[in-house]
C-alpha cells in the first residue's frame, strides 16, 4: 500500500512527460499550433500557398515570420516574396502551384492581428 502511494505521483509525473512529447500536445513546431493565437487562422496543404515544395521545417518557420508581422503592409511584402519563392522552386521541380485561395494577410487584418 505504502509502495502505491508512493508510486502514484511518479506514474503522473511520468504521465505528462509522455503527453508532452506526443504531436499536437503541449509546445510544438506544429504548424498549426497557434500556441493561443487565433485559432481560427491555418496552414495546411489547403490553404498555404507553396505546401508541397516546402519541408516541414519551412512550413514551420513560414509560419512562425507570418505570425511575427505586425502590419498589413508587412504581411503583404512577404507574402510576395514567399509566392515567387515558391514558385521559382515548383518551376525548378517541374510542379505547378494552384493559385492562392485565400488571402492570408486580409484574415489576419480582419482578425486584428495587426498593430498598424
Amino acid at each position: 500500500m505504502k509502495l502505491a502511494r508512493m508510486l502514484l505521483p511518479l506514474a503522473f509525473s511520468l504521465s505528462a512527460l509522455s503527453a508532452s512529447a506526443q504531436p499536437g500536445v503541449g509546445l510544438t513546431d506544429d504548424p498549426n499550433s497557434w500556441h493561443g493565437r487565433n485559432p481560427g487562422l491555418r496552414f495546411d496543404r489547403d490553404n498555404t500557398f507553396g505546401w508541397t515544395v516546402m519541408t516541414q521545417r519551412e512550413r514551420i518557420e513560414h509560419r512562425k515570420k507570418l505570425m511575427a508581422i505586425t502590419s498589413y503592409n508587412d504581411c503583404k511584402a512577404y507574402m510576395a516574396e514567399h509566392h515567387q519563392q515558391m514558385q521559382e522552386r515548383a518551376a525548378e521541380q517541374g510542379k505547378s502551384l494552384p493559385a492562392s485561395q485565400s488571402d492570408i494577410c486580409d484574415q489576419m487584418k480582419a482578425s486584428g492581428q495587426f498593430t498598424h
